[in-house]
């Protein structure tokens, strides 16, 4: 009788592996079952035919963009708890007094200057 060896074939092929919830999976499997594919296979076809369209903005300019709007996003924040003190004070019965109507004339300064720098961020985008 002879001996049964199985000779071991090497892959060399790259591999890709990624992860996903099981919610994206259902929905893969959900779709790739109505196309008669394995979830695999579907990921082969839809990753080899996919164009992928360089970025509009070099990644410096973006990260650029990015800090400014966080910047604006936390002066926004700011200005927003401003606000929220001046209505609770007036909703006090406190009543509305000069120093409160300075300190909305500020804010309206503020967001107008913030307006300004999302209209250069939108410019830069475009």
């Amino acid at each position: 009788m002879g001996s049964h060896t199985k000779k071991k074939r090497k892959n060399n092929n790259p591999q890709i592996n990624f992860r996903v919830t099981p919610d994206e999976y259902n929905c893969a499997e959900k779709i790739a079952s109505v196309v008669g594919l394995s979830v695999p296979a579907m990921a082969k076809i839809l990753t080899l035919q996919k164009r992928i369209s360089a970025p509009k903005i070099h990644p410096d300019i973006g990260r650029e963009i990015a800090a400014e709007l966080r910047k604006i996003s936390s002066d926004l924040g700011c200005i927003g708890g401003n606000v929220n003190q001046i209505a609770k004070h007036i909703n006090m019965d406190a009543g509305f007094d000069e120093d409160d109507m300075q300190e909305m004339i500020a804010c309206r300064f503020e967001i107008a200057d913030l307006s300004d720098k999302v209209k250069k961020v939108w410019q830069a985008l475009n």
